[in-house]
């Protein structure tokens, strides 16, 4: 039984979340052609309407909202459901870990931080999230700053930001979503058939991977430096209030205004852009990876053997993605017929990883933000503060660097590749001495009949903290029938010969497929 003195309950919500199931519904028929999706986080979940019906849908859900009372009424209604409080504007709310398909209905409108809410529930979004808002009903990428009133379907706070369709676009797209849609789906309420320039909800759908069914409509980019105005604080507004001032504080103002200008267009720090692989745009980072890069001196051996290996068609790993400068490149070289999967735990390399992504406009890269281990469930990843950001680990690297912390994610190999039903044709293993780890969990991959090429880190000062020598990666690849090569000038392939501690990039090749490389063998 359910309270009807509950505003969640009254005609009018009933009514509009009637339109919802249905809008929602046909979204998630649409997405199976490309995603697997299994478990579900209901953000604001209030009494678990939309819990409930993601339970239905056979997804293992997770509800979240602010108010108290609205978890115990939800726990009530919902006791096979899991629910709990968390704040989407807090700091900590990644702490709920990451799940396939994120949900939020009718919740943005009523925050204060809608940007700080967006790029929380993308940390724990590992494919999907599907919002649905009210807009700000202008062209621009503009918000709206009202007042919001007391009540269990309100906000926690007294103010709330309401973003227009178009900022809705933009913080999606800068939360790390490569892919960012609307949908052609009509709804009969008028709340949804409303037209421009009345406020109207919309359902945006992000993906982490290209979705290829026709009702997703792929939204533009909009320029970085386009932010329009913010509420009623438009051009003429700023300029009556100038008009009105007396003619001393005009021309405080304009000096003002211009050493402003002065400063941020020529002086402001912009962040250097680079190319990779002739076409490809690389954006440089402060930390030891992007200034290889743009000296042309990171790994050149490996990436040619990739471009000698790698065919059209094939379907690529990059596990510890960093940035993305494999991903890329893998990307190019798998073409619009192969795929490739980045797998990238840490919140902030993440984010740049899927900027590269979206600006190179890879369609065929899907992005998993989780590291692989040899059991699944979470850990905490050591993150470096400075320029070694490529030393990320599960344990504390060994830099001189400030380290913080954060949880994450982890699956194995083989688990992922059951869920997914792929067999990868090759991996890029560089994950900071959680190799061996990660081998471990794959036994089925590396005794499967359909075996990749795996080009892979084996060194001692990255598997020291781990507590193991890299020579026991070796004796494992060797155990499976794996032959191993270093990576020689030129990108081809030699014989690894070691005789002291290892501290080299290392290719795999199961006996299998040795014809495969007989090209590239020196």
């Amino acid at each position: 039984m359910t309270d009807a003195k509950l505003v969640f309950d009254q005609p009018h919500a009933r009514r509009i979340n009637e339109d919802r199931f249905d809008t929602l519904g046909r979204i998630l028929d649409a997405v199976t052609q490309d995603l697997q999706l299994s478990t579900a986080v209901d953000v604001g979940c209030g009494p678990g309407y939309f819990s409930e019906f993601l339970h239905s849908n056979d997804f293992t859900v997770t509800g979240v909202d602010a108010r108290e009372e609205n978890i115990q009424e939800a726990k009530k209604r919902h006791p096979h459901i899991t629910f709990q409080t968390g704040n989407v504007e807090s700091d900590d709310f990644d702490t709920l870990g990451t799940f396939d398909l994120t949900l939020s209905t009718g919740l943005l409108y009523h925050l204060e931080n809608p940007i700080r809410a967006i790029r929380n529930v993308a940390a724990v979004t590992r494919n999907l999230l599907i919002v649905e808002s009210f807009c700000f009903p202008t062209e621009g990428a503009n918000a709206f700053l009202v007042d919001e009133n007391p009540g269990a379907d309100q906000s926690i706070y007294s103010l709330a930001l309401i973003p227009s369709k178009a900022m809705f676009v933009k913080i999606l797209y800068a939360s790390g979503f490569p892919f960012v849609y609307l949908t052609t789906i009509e709804t009969a309420h008028p709340d949804f058939a409303t037209p421009s320039p009345a406020a109207r909800r919309v359902f945006f759908v992000a993906s982490r991977a290209p979705l290829n069914n026709s009702i997703f409509v792929p939204q533009p980019h909009y320029p970085p430096r386009f932010l329009g105005h913010i509420g009623k604080d438009s051009f003429v507004a700023r300029l009556q209030r100038f008009l009105q001032q007396p003619a001393k504080q005009q021309a405080s103002t304009l000096v003002r205004k211009t050493l402003q200008s002065f400063s941020q267009t020529r002086w402001a720090p912009k962040r250097k852009r680079t190319r990779v692989f002739q076409n490809m745009t690389w954006i440089l980072a402060d930390d030891y990876c992007s200034s290889q890069i743009e000296q042309g001196n990171f790994e050149p051996s490996e990436t040619l053997f990739i471009q000698k290996h790698i065919q059209p068609g094939m379907t690529a790993f990059d596990i510890g993605a960093h940035h993305g400068y494999y991903s890329l490149l893998l990307s190019q070289c798998v073409g619009p017929t192969g795929k490739v999967f980045s797998f990238e735990p840490s919140h902030r390399e993440f984010a740049q990883l899927a900027q590269h992504i979206a600006l190179n406009h890879c369609q065929n890269v899907s992005l998993e933000r989780c590291a692989i281990g040899d059991k699944r469930g979470n850990n905490t990843l050591f993150v470096v503060q400075g320029r070694d950001s490529g030393c990320n680990s599960l344990r504390p690297p060994l830099v001189n660097d400030p380290i913080l912390q954060e949880q994450v994610t982890v699956e194995t190999l083989d688990a992922f590749l059951g869920s997914r039903g792929i067999s990868p044709d090759f991996i890029k293993l560089d994950a900071e001495g959680s190799e061996l780890s990660i081998l471990h969990g794959g036994p089925n991959l590396l005794g499967s009949n359909k075996r990749p090429v795996i080009l892979l880190e084996v060194s001692h000062l990255r598997t020291g903290p781990w507590g193991y020598d890299p020579s026991q990666i070796v004796r494992l690849l060797q155990d499976a029938a794996f032959q191993l090569y270093q990576v020689s000038p030129g990108g081809f392939l030699a014989n690894l010969v070691y005789d002291g501690p290892l501290n080299t990039n290392v290719v795999a090749v199961p006996r299998e497929r040795l014809g495969e490389l007989a090209p590239l063998l020196a």
